[in-house]
């Protein structure tokens, strides 16, 4: 049922299952592989990690992520141990913490390969592509992310899948192959609706609006659109953080157009909802877009009346 509600995007539901799932499950135990595909207390902490990170508890979602991987250690199975470094990465992306991605993706590395588990070295290719887009390496980073996501399709397995091409899909854009970037998120977009899981539409509707805004000629009625999109699933799922990184690519669109009251209105009440992971850099870009916009929206303020 926990699972349900957060594929669903019911995050507040969904923690306060896993929370006191996790109060009544021991921590000792050891990982029985003959038993559980996976370790269902390892599974309630990722997912537990990801709630929190996607409803805004970037703090709590540190802490549960750095309790993920410790608790998957302990367990002395590298299923648990794999599956545990893979589910926390994309928050550690998100936060930008490219030096814990690279301790946790070597990890993965070596461990999927020394006990030959093919769907996770699958994962940790896709893993690698991410990582190397974020450090400048486009090309062979977009390399990675096909051969990850064609070695998946061929396994069947479609952990990170989305998250994979929500990358793919911005990094096309950016060296102006937006037709396929846009194939690739409304394919996703499509897979998503068919089979009744809102969670990932609010990143994959940020995606497409992103998508619209790079490259030489942006579109930024289209892209509008999409961000406003992925900012209502994202309110629908209380999924704040998304609400925020998407309502900071439509603030900054306002603000090149001079709107600039009108993206301060925007971004100020998602900013005060945030009681934790203020500086993380989503918070960190809000809140000097708000001191930057302070004194042009008192000027328009005055002009007004």
């Amino acid at each position: 049922m926990t699972y349900s509600y957060y594929m669903l995007g019911d995050h507040l539901r969904a923690q306060n299952y896993l929370e006191q799932a996790l109060q009544s499950s021991p921590t000792s135990r050891r990982f029985n592989a003959t038993q559980y595909l996976f370790d269902l207390r390892t599974t309630s902490l990722f997912i537990l990690t990801r709630s929190h990170w996607f409803a805004g508890n970037l703090d709590r979602a540190a802490r549960d992520a750095e309790r993920t991987i410790e608790e998957a250690e302990r367990s002395d199975h590298p299923i648990a141990l794999c599956r545990a470094l893979i589910l926390t990465m994309p928050f550690y992306f998100w936060i930008d913490d490219l030096q814990q991605v690279e301790r946790n993706l070597s990890g993965l590395e070596l461990t999927a390969e020394k006990y030959s588990l093919a769907p996770f070295r699958a994962v940790a290719v896709g893993l690698r592509g991410w990582h190397l887009v974020r450090v400048g390496q486009t090309m062979e980073g977009v390399r990675h992310l096909r051969d990850s996501l064609e070695k998946l399709r061929i396994l069947r397995y479609e952990l990170l899948v989305t998250d994979f091409i929500s990358e793919l899909a911005g990094s096309l854009a950016k060296q102006n192959q937006r037709a396929e970037a846009l194939a690739l998120v409304d394919g996703s977009i499509a897979a998503q609706l068919a089979a009744k899981r809102p969670l990932h539409l609010p990143a994959l509707f940020l995606t497409k609006g992103l998508v619209f805004l790079s490259g030489e000629s942006s579109e930024s009625a289209s892209a509008q659109e999409c961000l406003e999109e992925a900012m209502t699933l994202a309110g629908q799922q209380s999924a704040l953080s998304f609400e925020l990184r998407a309502g900071l690519a439509l603030a900054r669109l306002w603000i090149d157009r001079g709107q600039i009251r009108r993206a301060r209105d925007l971004i100020a009440p998602i900013y005060d909802r945030f009681t934790e992971g203020l500086a993380t850099p989503d918070l960190i870009r809000a809140k000097r877009m708000l001191e930057q916009t302070r004194a042009p929206a008192r000027q328009a303020g005055r002009g007004a009346a």
